[in-house]
């Protein structure tokens, strides 16, 4: 099974246009007024890195708190409507009428029209925004890919009038005072401000592309699929596994590109991108995570700091074939590879996975899952099913070299 099958979820969702008594529908939900209180020595916000994107602490209404994935993908606010639920959030309908337009997704599906939530206060570390609108989505596909629960997501651009800085290896999220030096083309690059999101602009087999900055996904770098023609790959694209949004379900096209792409001094060499159905490109954590990031929204810049001069190297794409979702404490498998390790081991649909070479699923982080795949050649699985408890044998491979 990939162990994160999720591409997360509503991490690249360009959100809908909105509708509430505070504000005009065809305006998009915030953030509208933010107010950020920065000092010159930067404030940590508390964060959770457990699904190797950044997981902050927020308030609603007082109340909480509740896990926001921070989000630069993200142009507005979204909240789970079990979060909504429980707060008894005023809620405003939207329909294709003319009251609003579907959202898209980067990765190319179409994304129906959602509710939008009245919310009296936002409170994120030094973050505060009043009488504001949040889109309300089911996102319990978190909880049921990874295991952790999200509550919501909470876009970079909130963060507008001051620096927010992602310290990937440090793991910690800050917030200061400041601004930026003028863009450089080496660490400090122009950012494009497209519906509050991070764009930058970057050469792809030697066309310019433009490419959405996304802290709130965990997949790497994501290409679309209309440029598969001018790009050169080591290997054809293969399916390894499947991507999910809040678009709906589709194939994971991967495939190894032969050449390097510069990220303004940086260099990622050879990299594994997805094939993508969307008309942007997007980098998220599995790139993101080589860099120490600061946005400052206010003047459209961002800067990506490394440690190493090296060329960055994705990692082959190794796994068993499958996936599974996690709900009220049982992972069942939800799909199966045809043709590849976890088939012809005998995994099927609807087996409930209790371990892994001993160890209880549940207790496997995203980080050690990763680690097995990439050292392992084979693990066991301990699959219950209605006649009781199996011991396979899964073979680890590599679906892209």
């Amino acid at each position: 099974m990939n162990r994160l099958r999720v591409v997360l979820v509503a991490a690249a969702l360009l959100v809908a246009a909105c509708k509430s008594s505070r504000q005009d529908p065809r305006e998009h939900i915030g953030p509208t007024h933010p107010v950020v209180t920065a000092t010159a020595t930067p404030t940590e916000l508390k964060v959770n890195w457990d699904l190797g994107v950044p997981i902050v602490e927020v308030f609603i209404d007082g109340h909480g708190p509740w896990n926001f994935v921070l989000d630069s993908g993200a142009g507005g606010y979204a909240l789970d409507q079990r979060v909504a639920d429980e707060l008894k959030l005023e809620r405003v309908e939207l329909s294709a009428d003319g009251t609003g337009v579907p959202a898209s997704d980067v990765m190319g599906g179409r994304v129906e029209l959602h509710p939008t939530a009245c919310i009296h206060e936002i409170r994120c570390g030094p973050l505060v925004e009043r009488d504001t609108n949040a889109d309300v989505f089911d996102l319990s596909a978190f909880e049921q890919a990874s295991g952790t629960r999200v509550d919501g997501l909470l876009p970079a651009a909130a963060f507008w009038s001051v620096l927010l800085t992602l310290d990937y290896a440090g793991r910690t999220v800050t917030v200061g005072s400041g601004e930026l030096p003028p863009a450089d083309g080496a660490d400090v690059l122009s950012m494009e401000r497209m519906e509050r999101q991070a764009y930058i602009a970057l050469p792809i087999a030697a066309v310019p592309c433009r490419v959405l900055v996304d802290t709130g996904s965990n997949t790497g770098l994501c290409v679309p699929a209309s440029r598969e023609p001018s790009l050169r790959f080591r290997s054809p694209p293969a399916i390894a596994g499947l991507r999910a949004t809040l678009a709906g379900v589709a194939p994971n096209r991967m495939a190894r590109l032969d050449g390097a792409i510069a990220w303004g001094r940086h260099r990622i060499a050879d990299p594994v991108v997805v094939l993508s159905g969307g008309e942007c490109a997007m980098a998220g954590s599995q790139v993101l995570r080589e860099f120490r990031i600061t946005f400052d929204f206010s003047h459209s810049r961002i800067r990506f700091e490394r440690g190493s001069a090296e060329p960055i190297r994705s990692k082959s794409v190794r796994g068993l074939g499958g996936s599974a979702m996690h709900k009220d404490g049982v992972s069942t498998v939800d799909f199966v590879l045809p043709g590849g390790p976890a088939e012809r081991a005998g995994v099927r649909v609807g087996d409930r996975i209790e371990s892994v070479d001993g160890e209880s699923y549940s207790d496997i982080s995203s980080r050690k899952w990763e680690e097995m795949m990439q050292t392992k050649t084979q693990v066991r699985l301990r699959i219950v099913r209605d006649d009781g408890p199996h011991d396979v044998a899964v073979d680890v491979a590599t679906f892209v070299e």
